[in-house]
């Protein structure tokens, strides 16, 4: 890339000619273009696209190496009225030009964005198309053997008839029947137990042995009691 050095250096000793007119023009279109981002076809509308960063008495100097530039352009038999003013204002402006920092253009960067995202998505495009090609090519190779499997899948699932039969065949499982559980055997009294008496058999043997009644005790050498003592003994009861 040529430097700022270089480029001063070319028009150090430039002439106020067609030749030396145009070299100036041609190069102060190219820093505008490169260092400043203008857009346009000359001095006059690259300038006009980057005035807003400009300084008025560069613009001013711009504007007149614009003016003469135009006159050689279109007049084969232009002359520059001050040549030493043409020279010394050409030098200073690219001079000017070149040691102000460049600008990047908002809109150039998007312009270069919106043509790199195209770019990108035909990118897309073509990969996702090639995607699908070989899909379909896999697809292709591959359906006579799904099918074929599919075939065996569908041959081995029995009909309804053999359903049918199958589930005819299976044994059914018994039904338990309800176990009976047998009466528990009725338990025996023991001895302790006593049975309730009859009424009229509790008052009998009431009568007959009083809690109250005398005890006769026999005493030794007494002979046996005889039926009637003891009848005699009731009756006083």
């Amino acid at each position: 890339m040529t430097t700022s050095a270089e480029i001063l250096d070319r028009i150090r000793n430039i002439k106020a000619d067609t030749a030396g007119v145009m070299e100036v023009s041609r190069w102060v279109e190219w820093v505008l273009m490169h260092r400043f981002d203008a857009q346009g076809t000359g001095i006059h509308s690259r300038v006009t696209s980057v005035e807003h960063r400009l300084p008025a008495d560069l613009l001013s100097d711009l504007r007149y190496l614009g003016s003469v530039r135009n006159d050689f352009a279109h007049n084969p038999l232009a002359e520059v009225r001050s040549p030493e003013r043409y020279t010394r204002t050409s030098q200073a402006v690219l001079r000017r030009l070149l040691e102000m920092p460049p600008h990047t253009n908002q809109s150039a960067t998007t312009r270069t964005a919106a043509a790199a995202e195209p770019a990108s998505g035909r990118s897309r495009g073509f990969v996702a198309l090639v995607a699908g090609a070989c899909l379909l090519l896999f697809v292709a190779i591959q359906w006579p053997r799904l099918m074929a499997a599919a075939s065996d899948e569908l041959n081995r699932l029995p009909g309804p008839r053999e359903a049918a039969e199958a589930q005819d065949a299976q044994p059914t499982a018994p039904v338990d029947a309800p176990s009976v559980q047998p009466p528990a055997p009725p338990t025996r009294q023991t001895h302790a137990t006593r049975m309730p008496k009859p009424a009229a058999q509790a008052r009998a043997e009431t009568r007959e042995l009083p809690a109250s009644a005398p005890t006769v005790q026999a005493e030794p050498g007494d002979a046996e009691v005889t039926l009637e003592q003891l009848r005699a003994l009731k009756s006083r009861l």
